[in-house]
């Protein structure tokens, strides 16, 4: 169940960040994760960390925390809390896409996104889950007409 949420104080710092984002822990939602997400030993995201946030709620979070700054958004990206890293990104990509950010600050975005993380390495290869899927064992890909 969803702890009751305290009053925003307004710091945008990534303890913050945090902080709020332990509001919306969910057992239930973390019982749906982990039956998703494939984290135990030799699995494909061996490791990940998960707190049992949706997504949604995540993605509301970064919006409040838009301006955040990138030393802050580096420590969110440290996290080994996958909810924790999803906000990150959420932060950077609404940073990227607001029309008053500056274009120093915008191609900063994609650097800091590529960076290597030294703290945390992952044990798969970089493209073993990257959302795009291509033609696996047995299948053809197929071109797709849009008339």
């Amino acid at each position: 169940m969803a702890r009751s949420m305290s009053p925003d104080t307004g710091e945008r710092t990534a303890a913050a960040f945090i902080e709020r984002l332990n509001q919306h822990q969910s057992d239930v939602e973390l019982r749906k994760i982990q039956r998703y997400f494939k984290s135990g030993k030799g699995d494909y995201g061996e490791g990940d960390v998960f707190i049992g946030v949706r997504m949604g709620q995540v993605f509301a979070l970064a919006k409040e925390f838009i301006e955040l700054d990138s030393n802050e958004i580096e420590t969110l990206l440290e996290s080994p809390v996958h909810e924790v890293r999803a906000g990150a990104l959420s932060i950077m990509d609404k940073q990227a896409r607001r029309k008053r950010t500056p274009e120093s600050r915008r191609s900063g975005l994609g650097r800091q996104a590529r960076a290597p993380r030294s703290s945390r390495q992952r044990g798969s290869p970089p493209d073993s889950h990257s959302g795009s899927r291509g033609a696996g064992p047995g299948e053809s890909r197929r071109k797709i007409r849009i008339a």
